[in-house]
């Protein structure tokens, strides 16, 4: 095998590692965003700010991938797909 392919070997491992990785990381924040963040009866101060400052630098984190599945998720209603909720 030469060096070139084997950098590219070295290459996709990394990422299928990457990926891996960051799917375990988004179980994890998901979930402490469930049980910590969303169970508490009233949000944490200057949580408002936060998410007003977040969506004002990114208004696309609203619309982009899987976002209205995720927010359903979190919620608690799985298989909400907000697009076949609307009137036609």
């Amino acid at each position: 095998m030469c060096e070139r392919e084997a950098k590219d070997k070295r290459g996709r491992r990394r990422v299928r590692e990457l990926n891996q990785q960051s799917e375990s990381v988004t179980t994890v924040r998901r979930e402490f965003l469930r049980s910590t963040l969303l169970a508490r009866k009233t949000p944490p101060k200057m949580v408002a700010a936060c998410v007003a400052a977040t969506l004002a630098r990114d208004p696309g984190l609203m619309s982009e991938y899987k976002a209205t599945e995720s927010l359903g998720e979190l919620l608690g209603f799985m298989g909400y797909y907000p697009a076949m909720c609307q009137a036609e």
